[in-house]
């Protein structure tokens, strides 16, 4: 018994013994081919070249992972990790010969050579991404070259205005506008695009005080104007504070001020204005907010005709606390209503009252008080009776004459109801017309 289990275990071991042939291409060659070498804990036992078909003797452990290791001068050594298992389950390139994949050897140094040859979709992403790094540089200095001579030809053309190139929020400064007692007009468009297309309007502050009345009148025209949403009101599209600077960021209107011509509008000219310059303030009337301000300066007549009704800087809602300068009533006096003069809290009826002063200049050319002296004008706003229409111009209709004079009414209550009463009145008085 004890020969025959001898005999069996001798056996097994020769059967295990057998040698593997095998062959590891190698690229690139070489005259003689790369050194294989089996590494073991000690070292390194040569196998042969690359060249040659080479074999190695497996163990009992068919599981256990082995490395041999692939070595030519000039090139960085390359390993090959197999199991015997998988070295007997390797491709035969003839009969009993098993192959591994190729081994690509790279020179030394330039190990990133074989990641990009082992990974050519990286290297395909990397270039597109290149690509697309400098197309956009070449495109942002495109840019930043266009904004530099854009920048020096609005420089040029202004006479050194300190806002001119300047960069507020997202917009460069280009033109100035206009200026007023409190605010500054400037033109703007996008920095990043340089799209004339897309210019707004910015209308810098100019209060130096920068007190509390200051804060609270400029969050109340940001509130008021960003309510608005109408086509003949103006849009507001942001704001903002930079460096102590604070601006609206409005729509840009391509027009010009509403200017009652010597002897007036005719009645065709005067009638087309209507529709529009009642829908923009009937629409701010609903939903609690009064202009205070209403004047041909603030209605821009856009090149299609349309009327756009700017500036409510001065606009307020019904909710809002009334706001005024010590001892002076906001607005302009020529337009002012008396309530207003006496610093009472404007409602619709007091923008009625501005709107009839407007349409008696539109009619007449010019306004029913004309003083020059400011006090002498309080006072007749106060006092006076309008003289009728009529006085100054043959073609006005009674009917059309009463409604503008009771526009004008001293008090309030005495006006119309509201100015969808107003319209309902005019369509009313150019019916014979």
């Amino acid at each position: 018994m004890k020969e025959v289990l001898v005999l069996w275990l001798a056996l097994a071991t020769w059967g295990w013994a057998q040698p593997i042939p095998f062959r590891l291409p190698v690229t690139p060659e070489g005259k003689e081919g790369a050194e294989v070498s089996e590494v073991l804990p000690a070292g390194f036992r040569s196998l042969g070249k690359s060249s040659q078909v080479l074999t190695i003797t497996p163990n009992q452990d068919l599981d256990r992972p082995r490395k041999l290791r692939i070595h030519m001068d000039g090139y960085s050594d390359q390993f090959q990790a197999y199991t015997y298992r998988e070295l007997l389950a390797l491709p035969e390139v003839s009969p009993g010969v098993h192959t591994f994949a190729p081994i690509v050897l790279v020179p030394e140094g330039s190990s990133i050579y074989l990641f990009l040859t082992q990974h050519k979709a990286w290297l395909l992403l990397g270039g597109l991404a290149l690509g697309a790094w400098g197309l956009r540089s070449y495109t942002e200095t495109a840019r930043q070259k266009q904004r530099l001579a854009k920048m020096e030809r609005y420089n040029k053309a202004d006479g050194g205005d300190p806002m001119i190139g300047q960069h507020l929020d997202q917009y460069l400064v280009t033109h100035k506008l206009g200026s007023g007692g409190m605010a500054t007009v400037y033109r703007a468009i996008p920095y990043d695009t340089m799209d004339e297309s897309q210019a707004v309007a910015i209308k810098l502050i100019m209060d130096d005080k920068r007190d509390a009345e200051f804060f609270h009148r400029f969050r109340r025209e940001v509130e008021v104007t960003q309510s608005l949403n109408h086509p003949n009101t103006l849009r507001l599209f942001g704001w903002g504070e930079q460096d102590g600077l604070f601006f609206l960021i409005m729509e840009l209107v391509q027009g010009k001020p509403l200017c009652p011509p010597a002897g007036g509008f005719s009645l065709s000219e005067f009638k087309a204005y209507l529709p529009g310059l009642l829908a923009g303030l009937c629409y701010a009337h609903e939903r609690g907010i009064v202009h205070r301000d209403l004047k041909p300066d603030n209605l821009m007549v856009m090149p299609n005709g349309q009327i756009k009704i700017m500036d409510f800087g001065l606009a307020r809602s019904h909710e809002m606390k009334t706001v005024t300068a010590t001892g002076i009533a906001l607005g302009t006096p020529a337009y002012m209503p008396p309530e207003q003069i006496l610093g009472e809290s404007p409602t619709p009826h007091s923008d009625q009252y501005s709107l009839g002063v407007t349409f008696y200049e539109m009619l007449c050319g010019r306004r029913p008080f004309q003083h020059e002296e400011m006090m002498a004008l309080i006072q007749a706003q106060l006092n006076e009776e309008a003289m009728p229409l009529s006085m100054y111009r043959e073609d006005i209709s009674l009917e059309l004459e009463q409604v503008v004079m009771q526009m004008l009414c001293k008090q309030p209550e005495r006006r119309f109801r509201d100015l969808k009463a107003v319209q309902r009145a005019l369509q009313e008085a150019f019916e014979g017309i």
